[in-house]
């Protein structure tokens, strides 16, 4: 990548490199590199993954208390909530492929 910007633009790769050896130069400024790219790149990223898997595992424990309520074990639940999120998830994965196949 590096070599690349410095073929196609080596004014902005003058600078890319200025602002990293700034960063890189002080502890406090490395670590306000790293919260800003945390925070504003991954977190976009990470909280929905987050998101989703509570929702899953709130959705398990709704399974698994319809089950003991029925009079079955609440592991046999969450056996059976698990199975479920990964058909769901597969079968969205499934179709995703097929969306992309099509175009």
């Amino acid at each position: 990548m590096s070599n690349a910007l410095l073929r196609w633009s080596p004014k902005l790769h003058q600078s890319v490199t200025k602002m990293s050896s700034n960063v890189y130069g002080g502890t406090h400024k490395r670590a306000l590199a790293e919260w800003v790219l945390f925070n504003k790149v991954l977190a976009p990223v990470s909280f929905p993954i987050k998101i989703w898997v509570a929702h899953k595992i709130v959705e398990s424990h709704k399974a698994a208390n319809k089950v003991s309520e029925a009079g079955g074990s609440p592991s046999e639940a969450a056996v059976a909530a698990v199975t479920e999120a990964v058909s769901a998830s597969s079968q969205t994965a499934e179709a995703a492929i097929a969306a992309r196949a099509e175009r």
